[in-house]
């Protein structure tokens, strides 16, 4: 396919299908895909609800960590954090956002987290909610699932903007050609590149730009929107490196899926009524199938090693570099008006012996 294929998202489309596990109802999305977020949050480690007397007012019991074999919920978070929406809004997104800086992308131990939250905690409700988290208890156990799911969230974006592209050309009716898109994309990591016309690797441009990954990656600036810096944590310094190094990864995971014939696509003739989906030009509707069981998530035991892959050139990256890749995703976000345009090209590469050393030579 030597033709110029990377096409801008329509804009209605890429706003009604950016995900936000926070706030979205499942039934907002397609059945699969809420399925596939369900499995990552199943895969949180079971916690149990506490057994405690009331909350005084402003005072969190700290007697938590024991009862039956239940998950916590937010009904058993401290009394009064949940007013103003302050939890879901500020607090939970302030937390992703440290996650997402330069800590180890599928999550710090227990301990270090613990001690953030508390910070984040103490600078959000400040006078007004007294709480010592406690690795056992519910604000620390229902915000781990609440990670769970913004890193899944990656995965579903990344699945979904697939989607969408294969939805808008007509060649990608034919499952063979959207293997074949895959691969190319893949090989010596092409689908990194904003420019990546031509056989030779070093000749491609705009390296970690693809509008594939920064709208990928926009699903992270949707779902931190709200946060507040900590003086604590110099969070307003937070580089989001991991949290790119996810959405990278889940980028190759969906190719990767398409290549091994682990994901397909239905499509649903605008006839047989309102479906969720990438919508084409002639109403027809592309549901992602993607084959059931958990070596096919996007979760740590299957991606965490090429997570680490990119990991490495995305923090030897000057601050300046990431935040220009960072202000480009801002176009996708939510909370910006504009919807940029990427293009992008594919055709047979060389083969090279490292095809990760050369990420470190940003371009």
């Amino acid at each position: 396919m030597g033709k110029a294929i990377f096409k801008s998202l329509p804009q209605p489309f890429w706003i009604a299908m950016m995900i936000h596990l926070s706030v979205r109802r499942p039934s907002e999305l397609p059945k699969n895909l809420v399925a596939e977020a369900q499995l990552l949050r199943n895969q949180a480690p079971p916690s149990k609800r506490a057994k405690t007397d009331s909350h005084s007012k402003g005072v969190s019991s700290c007697r938590d960590g024991s009862g039956t074999n239940h998950r916590y919920q937010n009904d058993d978070l401290p009394e009064g954090c949940q007013d103003g929406n302050a939890w879901r809004r500020v607090f939970i997104p302030s937390v992703a956002h440290w996650a997402g800086g330069d800590v180890e992308p599928w999550g710090p131990d227990d301990s270090d987290l613990r001690e953030t939250m508390q910070e984040i905690w103490d600078h959000i409700y400040w006078g007004r909610i007294q709480h010592e988290i406690s690795r056992s208890g519910a604000v620390m156990k229902v915000a781990k699932q609440r990670l769970m799911e913004w890193r899944g969230g990656f995965g579903v974006a990344a699945c979904s903007i697939l989607t969408a592209f294969f939805a808008q050309d007509a060649d990608f009716l034919d499952p063979d050609t959207c293997v074949g898109f895959s691969k190319a994309m893949l090989k010596q990591n092409r689908f990194i590149f904003r420019d990546n016309s031509g056989l030779v690797p070093k000749n491609w441009m705009g390296m970690w730009r693809s509008s594939f990954i920064l709208q990928t990656f926009a699903s992270h600036l949707n779902f931190t929107f709200g946060r507040v810096d900590i003086p604590a944590l110099n969070a307003n310094k937070s580089s989001a490196r991991a949290a790119f190094a996810l959405a990278v990864t889940a980028v190759y995971r969906t190719l990767q899926l398409v290549v091994d014939g682990n994901m397909s696509f239905e499509i649903i003739q605008e006839s047989r009524g309102k479906r969720k989906g990438a919508k084409t030009d002639d109403g027809d509707v592309w549901m992602p199938v993607i084959a059931k069981g958990e070596q096919y998530s996007f979760s740590k035991p299957i991606w965490g090693g090429m997570t680490l892959k990119f990991m490495g050139p995305i923090s030897a990256l000057s601050d300046d570099d990431f935040a220009t890749i960072v202000e480009e995703a801002q176009q996708y976000a939510k909370n910006s008006k504009n919807v940029g345009n990427s293009r992008t090209t594919t055709s047979v590469a060389p083969d090279e012996d490292n095809v990760f050393a050369d990420l470190f030579a940003f371009r």
